[in-house]
């Protein structure tokens, strides 16, 4: 292999070695925010799982390139029904929880 073949298997293992961790990432900080958010409004996470909705570039407030993710979980509130939420979250800073309304018991 040439110098430029491994210089090109190189750029390409760390474009993907970087693009794994900051997902592995960006999903870890949405989905310790998600727990808070439940705690908060005293809901149950349920399948304490979250499933990626879309991602897409986007630059943030500094004009710095990132990956707005966007999650969906699902919580209860009395233990029957199951409500939607979103996370936003932009890099590793979450932009916005949405929970669908749900019932107070």
């Amino acid at each position: 292999m040439s110098d430029a073949g491994i210089a090109a298997f190189s750029l390409a293992l760390g474009a993907v070695v970087w693009y794994w961790w900051d997902s592995v990432s960006a999903r870890d900080s949405a989905l310790r925010a998600v727990r808070e958010a439940c705690r908060q409004a005293e809901v149950q996470l349920l399948d304490h799982a979250l499933s990626k909705e879309r991602m897409r570039p986007v630059r943030d407030d500094r004009g710095k390139l990132c990956m707005l993710r966007v999650y969906a979980f699902e919580f209860t509130s009395d233990g029957s029904r199951r409500n939607r939420g979103i996370i936003a979250v932009l890099g590793r800073r979450v932009l916005e929880i949405h929970m669908e309304p749900y019932r107070i018991s």
